[in-house]
Parts: C-alpha cells; sequence; structure tokens
C-alpha cells in the first residue's frame, strides 16, 4: 500500500508547521519555569549547592552566584572592561522566605562607574537570556510586585565609603521611597545577602535597571526612546525659548516629572544628582514627551545643611551642571526659579505639599527606621551612619525650607494648625488628613480645608466664624487656626505665632572714588591666556572722567533704601550679614538703588576701565592670580576665610581705591551684552524682550567662581527680569 502525493503534502506541510510552532514557542518563552523544570533540579545548580542553608533558614532574601573560579578570577582582574564581550554565563539561585524561587543561569557582567575602582567588593549585572535558558525573571521575583519582562537585574554594592572612612548602607533604597512617594520615577529595590562562589559578600541592593525592557513592563503602551540625536535637539530648542516660562515649556517636557526629580533631590540632599541613565522622550505622549527617571540617589543624607538649590542650579559664570551638553535640567530650572513667577507659584504649591503631607515627619521616620532595622538584620559591618541619617532627618525640613524662601524670594512660611473639633479627618490641599494637622506654607498661598464625606461645616479661623459649607478656603497671608465642627460655636485656640521679622542694622555711608577717564584698549588682556571668545575682539574705548562706589553696595544700605522706598527688601542668604555685598538683586532694582543716591549703572566701558586702573593687566593687581587679593570660590585661612560673601573691603583695594572689583558679587553694568565684532558698542534700540539677545551684562565674578573666570575682562549676560540669587550685587557710578 502506498501513499498519495497529495498525503505526502499533508504530512510535510504538518511537520512544518509543528516545527514553526515549536521555534515560536522557545522564542517567545512562554514557559520558562516549566522548562527549567522539565531540563533541570534548580537544588542541583552549583549556585544552589554553594548555599550554606544556616543562611536560607534565616528567610532574609538571599542571591548565589557561582562561575568556574577561573571564569570569575578573570573577570574580576578585568572589572574595568565593558561590554557583551565582558559577560561571562553564571549559575544563579534566589531564595527568599526560605524558599527557593528561581534557579538557572544568566549572562553576569561587572556593573558600576567609579565603585569599579574604589569599592573592595564589585557590583554587578545579570542578564537573562535565550542561550542562558530564561529569557526573564519570573514574576514577582525578586522585588515582590510583577514586573514583566524583567531581564536585567543590577546586584549593587550598596555599601559607600566617605571621605572620613564611615560607611553608609541602604541610601539608595530610602532615598527611592522618599521620591517615589512624591511621584518620581524610580526602580525597584530589594536588600538582599550576595553569595558570589559561596563567599559571602554582605549586604547587597538588587535593583531594576532602567532600560527598554523597564518601560516596557510599567508603560507598555508607550514608545519610549533616549537617542543622543534626540537629546540635543531638546537642548537646541530650550536654549531657543525666550522668555522661558513653564507654559512655555510644557509642549516639550513633563514639566510635573522634572519638578518632583528636582524636589527629591533637594530633599535628600543628593550630590552628584545629574547621572545617567536619566533622560527619555514618551515618543507616544501629545505633548511633553520628555521626562527624567530618578537614579542612582546614593550620595544623599550627608549633610543636613546642604544648599542643594545652589549644589544643582547653575552658577553665574560657571560650567553648566551635567555630564554631558545636551542635560536642560539646570539651565532650565534656574531660569524658571529666577524669571517666571507662575513658576515659582507652581513649585511653591509642590513643595509645600511634598514637606507637609507627603514626606510627613511619621512617614519618613518609618521608613529611616524599617532600613535601620534591615542593615542590623544583614549584620552590616557599622551602624554609626545611623545617627547621621537620624540628624539629617530631624534637621534637613526646617533647613531646606529656609533656603527655599531665599531662592524663591519669599518672606519667611507662616504656619498653619487645622482642626476638626468633633474629630475626625479633614481634607486639607488634596490630601486626607487626621487631626489637628499642622504645616507650613508660602506666604500668600490658599489653604483649601473641606469634610471629605461632602459634609457641611462651621469654620472658624483665628477664633472668629467665617462661614459654613463644606469647603473653606483661606489665603495664608499670617499664621492660621482654622477650626471645623457641626457645633454652633467653639472655643479656638489663638493662632501659632508670627515668625520675627528680619531686622537690619544702621548702613555705612557710601563712599566715592574719582576715576580720571581716558582711552584703552577693551577686552582680553594681551598676556591672557584664557580668554573666552565674548572678550574678543579688543576694542579701543574712551570713557569721560566719573565717579564709582569705592565698595559694593551692601545688604545694610540696601535695605534702608528699601524702607524708605517702600519697597520689599529681596530675600538674602542666611550667611549674609549687614557689612556683606546684598545679592539676589534684579537689573532693576540695581537700577533704581543707584538712582536713589544720585548715581547710574556704570557702563561696560567704565567698569571695565576701573577695573584696570588704565594697565593692560589679566587681574586689577597683575597677570598672575594672587589668592589673598580677592574673594573666590573656597576658603585658605587666613587671607580668605569667608565660605560664601565677605564683608565689602576685605581684600586690598585697586590703585584707583577700589574693593573687591573681582571676586565676591558680580556686578550689574548698565549696557546689553552683545558678542563678535562691535560688542562694545550698545545697540540703537534695546532688543526684543523675546530674544535671545535680551540680556544685560554683569561683570567681576563672585565668590563661587574660579580663577580663571574673575579675570577683569570676563563677561557674562544675564536677564534683566531675573535674579541670580547668591551671586549678582550691585556698584554705582556717576
Amino acid at each position: 500500500m502506498t501513499s498519495s502525493p497529495r498525503g505526502l503534502w499533508w504530512l510535510a506541510g504538518a511537520s512544518a508547521a509543528l516545527v514553526l510552532a515549536g521555534a515560536l514557542v522557545e522564542r517567545a518563552d512562554l514557559f520558562p519555569r516549566l522548562r527549567f523544570a522539565i531540563q533541570r533540579d534548580g537544588r542541583e545548580l552549583a549556585s544552589s549547592r554553594a548555599v550554606d542553608p544556616r543562611w536560607v533558614v534565616r528567610g532574609q532574601p538571599l542571591l548565589s552566584i557561582y562561575l568556574p573560579p577561573p571564569v570569575l578570577n578573570d573577570l574580576l582582574a578585568h572589572k574595568m572592561e565593558h561590554g557583551r564581550d565582558w559577560e561571562r554565563e553564571a549559575d544563579v539561585s534566589y531564595y527568599d522566605d526560605g524558599q527557593l524561587r528561581f534557579a538557572g543561569q544568566a549572562g553576569l557582567r561587572v556593573h558600576g562607574g567609579g565603585s569599579r575602582i574604589t569599592s573592595p567588593r564589585q557590583s554587578f549585572r545579570l542578564f537573562f537570556r535565550r542561550k542562558y535558558g530564561q529569557t526573564r525573571l519570573p514574576p514577582g521575583v525578586p522585588f515582590g510586585v510583577r514586573i514583566d519582562p524583567l531581564r536585567r537585574l543590577v546586584v549593587h554594592n550598596d555599601v559607600r565609603r566617605d571621605r572620613d572612612g564611615s560607611m553608609w548602607h541602604l541610601v539608595n533604597p530610602l532615598a527611592y521611597d522618599l521620591a517615589r512617594r512624591i511621584g518620581a520615577i524610580t526602580p525597584e529595590t530589594e536588600p538582599a545577602r550576595l553569595l558570589l562562589n559561596g563567599d559571602d559578600q554582605g549586604l547587597y541592593v538588587l535593583t531594576e535597571h532602567f532600560d527598554d525592557e523597564y518601560f516596557q513592563a510599567h508603560l507598555p503602551d508607550h514608545r519610549v526612546s533616549m537617542r543622543a540625536a534626540d537629546m540635543e535637539r531638546l537642548r537646541d530648542q530650550v536654549d531657543a525659548l525666550r522668555p522661558m516660562t513653564l507654559d512655555g515649556l510644557r509642549p516639550l517636557i513633563d514639566m510635573d516629572n522634572l519638578t518632583t526629580w528636582f524636589l527629591g533631590v533637594l530633599f535628600c540632599a543628593t550630590r552628584d544628582a545629574y547621572q545617567g541613565p536619566g533622560q527619555f522622550l514618551d515618543e507616544s505622549a501629545d505633548r511633553g514627551g520628555w521626562f527624567w527617571v530618578t537614579w542612582d540617589l546614593d550620595q544623599s543624607f550627608r549633610d543636613w545643611d546642604l544648599d542643594s538649590f545652589q549644589y544643582l542650579l547653575e552658577r553665574v559664570g560657571e560650567e553648566e551642571r551635567g555630564r554631558r551638553g545636551s542635560e536642560p535640567r539646570g539651565v532650565i530650572l534656574t531660569t524658571l526659579i529666577g524669571e517666571d513667577p507662575a513658576f515659582r507659584a507652581y513649585f511653591e504649591e509642590k513643595f509645600d505639599a511634598m514637606l507637609n503631607h507627603q514626606l510627613t515627619p511619621a512617614f519618613v521616620s518609618e521608613r529611616f527606621a524599617h532600613y535601620a532595622t534591615v542593615a542590623a538584620s544583614f549584620d552590616v559591618e557599622s551602624t554609626a551612619y545611623v545617627d547621621r541619617e537620624r540628624t539629617f532627618f530631624e534637621r534637613r525640613r526646617g533647613f531646606l525650607r529656609g533656603v527655599a524662601e531665599q531662592w524663591l524670594n519669599t518672606p519667611p512660611s507662616v504656619a498653619v494648625h487645622v482642626e476638626r473639633v468633633d474629630g475626625g479627618t479633614l481634607t486639607i490641599d488634596g490630601f486626607r488628613e487626621a487631626t489637628p494637622y499642622s504645616g507650613e506654607y508660602f506666604p500668600g498661598r490658599d489653604v483649601i480645608v473641606s469634610d471629605p464625606d461632602g459634609g457641611s461645616l462651621r469654620w472658624f479661623v483665628n477664633g472668629r466664624f467665617v462661614q459654613e459649607g463644606r469647603e473653606l478656603r483661606m489665603r495664608a497671608d499670617g499664621p492660621l487656626a482654622i477650626a471645623g465642627t457641626t457645633r454652633g460655636s467653639i472655643e479656638t485656640s489663638a493662632p501659632p505665632a508670627p515668625p520675627p521679622s528680619i531686622t537690619h542694622g544702621a548702613p555705612q555711608p557710601i563712599a566715592w572714588a574719582r576715576i580720571p577717564g581716558g582711552t584703552f584698549q577693551m577686552g582680553c588682556a594681551p598676556r591672557d591666556g584664557t580668554c573666552a571668545p565674548n572678550e574678543r575682539p579688543r576694542a579701543r574705548a574712551t570713557v569721560a572722567p566719573f565717579e564709582m562706589m569705592t565698595k559694593e553696595v551692601t545688604v545694610a544700605q540696601y535695605a534702608a533704601y528699601a524702607r524708605g522706598a517702600g519697597q520689599a527688601m529681596p530675600r538674602q542668604p542666611h550667611w549674609n550679614g549687614d557689612a556683606q555685598p546684598v545679592v539676589n538683586l534684579t537689573w532693576v532694582e540695581a537700577r533704581a538703588f543707584c538712582a536713589s543716591t544720585g548715581g547710574r549703572l556704570p557702563t561696560e566701558a567704565e567698569w571695565e576701565f576701573a577695573a584696570r586702573g588704565n594697565g593692560e593687566t589679566v587681574y586689577p593687581w597683575g597677570d598672575d592670580y594672587r589668592r589673598e587679593r580677592a574673594n573666590i570660590i573656597g576658603t585658605t585661612p587666613p587671607v580668605d576665610p569667608w565660605l560664601h560673601t565677605a564683608p565689602v573691603g576685605s581684600f586690598p583695594a585697586t590703585a584707583y581705591g577700589l574693593f573687591d572689583m573681582i571676586g565676591n558679587v558680580w556686578e550689574w553694568t548698565a549696557d546689553w551684552y552683545r558678542e563678535g565684532e562691535g560688542w562694545t558698542v550698545q545697540p540703537s534700540t534695546p532688543p526684543d524682550r523675546s530674544s535671545t539677545a535680551y540680556l544685560k551684562t554683569v561683570r567681576g565674578g563672585s565668590w563661587d567662581n574660579r580663577r580663571e573666570n574673575v579675570r577683569i575682562s570676563r563677561r557674562v549676560g544675564l536677564s534683566p527680569d531675573g535674579r541670580h540669587n547668591y551671586y549678582v550685587g550691585v556698584r554705582c557710578a556717576r
């Protein structure tokens, strides 16, 4: 009996279909756990056999990795190598709650940047690929939450050693928890013990990696990319946006996300925050597609009094923040805080929500205690850092609010106390809160209180009945004591005491020096090898005789003017005393002060001629920098003991009797900022406010500049409408 040709063709087709189906199932890896169960018993893997049962019965998460010793030794001997060529197959076993949750093979690489050099124990990265048997970890392993697919796992040695030798543990997980609480995008983490070829490596942290798989698992309906060319294009768009505003940026950037990232690293006092992978584009978003993730916060919690605004925002005259030229965060945040009232109001609302409702003392204390307990349970080498963290959380909140007030140029925050007299909860600023509740608010913000169940209450404010209804909205222009009740009348406590007002002493009289005037070559000095393009070409300039203030305007002098003029005093940093130069001035405020003295702002030519003393040197005293002649970045007691601004006149005067012409603070001039041929000549009409040329020139450098940025010819253009915070002051001419 023979088969028909049609039957043979049918049999061949069916066979091919089965082969294809098998290949597709293999490629999809739909049943990795079943496949491993068929192939091998996980308890027989070398990584499982290397585990001492005494570690397992402790019930803690435990990751065991095993490679043949020669392979492991070779990998560690070449720990600085990167890429797939340095990936080695390893056995991997993961235990939790005393049970083997996963066993299989994965590719292993050394992970990290500078930690490859500084850390005695390396971090690793695991890659789950088809050639190793599994293309992903099972959902719920290791983080206890479903993440699918999870194809890469960072095995992070999270111990960090400070310069003083102290060791810090679990900083990243704690910081991620705080940042996630306010809405930042963070990876999942899990503390675990690492065994490497059976050797106990101590406490590590298992962490998700930000890559295509991360967004496939967490944002499956979005197309997320991070192409360098797109990042550079975004930076060009940001630079061209003038004036830069919150509303103008929203079509490009998820500003809620960016602000949340900034708030998280502010609270945690994170150093080295501009790291990658960080910047991503959601190509499926209709608008605001660019966003940032919060990653690698291991340099957090060290110093409760770190001014993170100063640390993270741009410094006038210095290189931009970030590790690449396309990094826009520092420029965006600095510009918006300095120039956009709408962003400042928005930021104040987000900041108040963070401190009052999200990172509450109770929440932060619980997370801090949790990780301190975890560290102790894993037998960490030293727990001395715990006391420093405790002090950080006790003091950071108040300090951070104080510096935020300075950078946002607001009066001191006001206290608000809210109570539901009959007991229960209230919705405050959109958050359901148990009462009594206490918070602090930037002055002028609305406090919105309501019954979460929609009931009507009688509302009392500072002891007075104000209205009846479901919701109360009160402007926090001063301390508030708010009470809601169903009763006819109540006894209420007095409102919290207002913060003490800021007072200033009597100012010293203003002294003027005679500048003879003359003709000189303006711009880069002949023997200056560090000039920027905007200091060239040199140009001949002539100034008539004039007078210039011998010293920069002090805090006390400006405060006396503001009182007399009925104007608000620009908020000064806590370290800036009456005898130090006033900062945080807009160009308009600087010009108005000079007019009140019978003077004006100097032109660029006048300023440079006065600083040169009719010479052609790099600095007012010569071509070589001398640390004892100016206040710049850092301190060198006794010649410069000031960490920030110095009292005016603390350094020797120039030949014309002028003090602090370089260093201490940048000084506003009258001139529009120009570059290229003809830069010393002012335009016939002011530039349009929406153009990138709408800038005024500052000169002289500041206390936070390096020596190459405090040269006589160094010049920077700044928005005349903006506040440039700690770095810009004024000296008048007449």
